[in-house]
């Protein structure tokens, strides 16, 4: 981005533009290349490695791809691309202003928290789909939901403390750090709940319990 600023300039100065122009109209067309870039990755991807991948998939023997690695997914994993891109090159726009590049910068990584976990949540939704094809007991097959229904939740969990700790400027782990001993207390509050579910998901692994079983 550094010799994208410096072509600009020279751009700039060669059009004989002097004064207080001169930063107005480089940021304006460094903001608009960024953004150009931004839009150029999104059609790479959407456009070119999509269907590429979607074409490797259709090929192979296997089915369980086809399932996890949808065009769903794929075009989800699509939209952190120019986000990425953005997030990258903008700060370096706007290295004078500190306090809008620092907005920027939250903002796209909030925004690349975002659809990061929703492409997770949906792989993830695939994955399940994959199981309801597949033929086995119920109560394996309901383990596994359950499975991926705490894999969710955990998920949305993580994401906002990361989210809170991106607009706050603080390290994630330092939140997750203070998260523990949270973690702890409510671990001996809900400690019957708990054992509970354990229990009920061990059983269900097992397949422990059958209908007419005498309890």
């Amino acid at each position: 981005m550094e010799e994208i600023r410096k072509f600009v300039e020279g751009m700039i100065t060669t059009a004989g533009v002097t004064g207080a122009a001169v930063p107005v109209i480089r940021h304006i067309m460094l903001t608009i290349t960024a953004i150009l870039l931004a839009m150029l990755s999104d059609f790479l991807c959407r456009k070119i490695l999509v269907p590429i991948i979607l074409k490797i998939t259709e090929k192979t023997e296997v089915t369980w791809d086809d399932v996890l690695f949808n065009k769903k997914v794929l075009t989800s994993a699509c939209h952190i691309v120019p986000a990425v891109v953005i997030w990258k090159l903008m700060p370096l726009v706007y290295l004078e202003y500190p306090i809008f590049k620092m907005i920027l910068e939250r903002a796209t990584g909030i925004y690349i928290v975002v659809m990061t976990v929703r492409t997770m949540l949906v792989f993830i939704g695939s994955f399940k789909g994959l199981e309801n094809g597949n033929e086995r007991r119920s109560s394996a097959r309901q383990y596994f939901h359950t499975f991926c229904g705490v894999l969710r939740v955990l998920m949305l969990f993580m994401s906002g403390v990361i989210i809170v700790a991106i607009v706050l400027g603080k390290d994630p782990m330092t939140l997750f750090a203070g998260l523990g001993a949270t973690s702890a207390v409510l671990m001996l509050v809900f400690k019957d709940t708990i054992l509970g579910l354990a229990a009920g998901i061990r059983l269900t692994s097992n397949d422990m319990l059958h209908k007419g079983d005498w309890m």
